[in-house]
């Protein structure tokens, strides 16, 4: 929030706001896309992966 404050009066006036609720919302919507990549596309390949390294392995 500092790093938007740009005359460094320890207040956000509008233009400050906008510049902190742009960079808020992109750095969560880059932490949601990442977890929605592991959650629906990395943990069920490995799932799959280790499914079928068990059942090469009992056979």
């Amino acid at each position: 929030m500092q790093e938007c404050d740009i005359n460094t009066d320890g207040e956000l006036d509008r233009q400050e706001l906008v510049k902190f609720i742009r960079k808020l919302t992109k750095d969560t919507f880059i932490m949601v896309s990442q977890g929605l990549l592991i959650t629906l596309a990395v943990a069920p390949t490995i799932a799959v992966l280790m499914k079928s390294c068990a059942v090469s392995a009992s056979s």
